[in-house]
């Protein structure tokens, strides 16, 4: 399973080889977090937008043709959430956590772009991802949590899965630029740090918005 693993993500480089439209591409990005669990329920947009949290990324992609490409990125942001903003005084829970993702990327255009296509000077896009997920959330010392909760301080890691949908534009011969909404499903239930001993206790989320901007290596 592993050789056909292996077989399966280095078959496109072979395939792409004498593909002239192939290149590399280094991109920045800049974002927007928010998180999706228990703290999360309620709230309006008002909310919605005091929550919001920056997000910084880098990635280093392949470009197969004008359609595909494989890559890595790697990001750092926080996500934030707290009950007083919804009311819940009483509760007073607060999300407070870092993460870093490193993930390995898929991306399709849904129009030829890229290398020589500057016809096109836009193309939507999707973008699947899978990989690590690190956390560490901060506990919010004022809480009183209840003997029913369990608390994870300190930091952990958990698998990623990434969706993305957006919009790209070349803005250059070499440089592009798009915005992606993105939702990222994680492997844990426990984001914020803490965890219902006895219970549902399903997996938390991450979206946001990403802007970046990429640099095309051509050959």
């Amino acid at each position: 399973m592993k050789k056909f693993i292996l077989v399966l993500f280095l078959l496109p480089v072979f395939v792409s080889a004498q593909n002239s439209t192939a290149f590399w591409s280094l991109g920045f990005a800049v974002g927007t977090l928010n998180y999706t669990g228990e703290v999360s329920e309620g709230g309006d947009v008002g909310v919605w937008i005091n929550e919001i949290r920056p997000e910084f990324g880098i990635s280093l992609r392949r470009h197969f043709n004008y359609r595909a490409s494989l890559g890595a990125e790697a990001s750092y942001g926080k996500v934030f959430a707290s009950d007083a903003n919804r009311g819940n005084t009483e509760r007073d829970f607060v999300v407070n956590t870092e993460i870093a993702q490193m993930n390995l990327i898929f991306e399709l255009n849904f129009k030829k772009f890229g290398k020589y296509f500057q016809r096109n000077q836009s193309t939507p896009f999707i973008k699947l991802g899978v990989g690590a997920l690190f956390f560490t959330p901060a506990l919010n010392t004022n809480a009183s949590y209840p003997q029913e909760y369990a608390l994870y301080p300190g930091s952990w890691s958990t698998y990623n899965l990434q969706f993305a949908f957006g919009w790209k534009w070349r803005i250059s011969y070499h440089s592009f630029l798009a915005l992606d909404a993105h939702i990222n499903t994680t492997g844990t239930s426990y984001l914020e740090g803490f965890d219902l001993k006895d219970g549902p206790n399903p997996n938390d989320g991450v979206y946001g918005l990403r802007l970046t901007y990429s640099f095309g290596f051509f050959e």
